[in-house]
């Protein structure tokens, strides 16, 4: 049996992989990417609902690298890149916001944050995706 973490974390990587021109990799992953675009997606924990403990708060990581081959050290990057990799998450992720009630038991997911990296050796954007599920600690 596939857990919610797994299948959650499994269906999301494929929508990426359909939406964006992304080499898609399932685990963390760090550092820049030169070649092409590259998506990590991976889990950071769970914890419960304070007040609700049978409701837990599952949580993936995004991690989105448009390529860039041309990064200068030393000198500020434009950073429209960036802005626009992050915005372009952000409309997908909307569209996705309940779609894996039925299928990994993600009742909804929120965005909480988009980041951007302005570090030459990462150069990226990564959103923290929060949940809401059975907490199957309790239940």
């Amino acid at each position: 049996m596939t857990n919610l973490v797994s299948s959650w974390r499994e269906e999301l990587a494929r929508d990426l992989a359909a939406q964006f021109d992304a080499e898609i990799v399932n685990g963390m992953r760090t550092g820049t990417s030169r070649d092409l675009n590259r998506i990590a997606v991976f889990w950071p924990g769970v914890r419960e609902v304070p007040g609700r403990v049978v409701v837990s708060e599952p949580r993936l990581t995004v991690r989105y690298w448009p390529k860039n081959p041309k990064l200068r050290t030393g000198s500020p990057q434009d950073p429209t890149e960036l802005e626009e990799a992050g915005y372009a998450l952000m409309e997908f992720l909307q569209t996705k916001q309940t779609a894996y009630t039925e299928t990994a038991g993600v009742w909804f997911f929120r965005v909480q944050s988009v980041t951007p990296d302005y570090d030459p050796d990462e150069w990226g954007v990564e959103a923290i995706l929060v949940a809401n599920a059975n907490n199957v600690a309790v239940i």
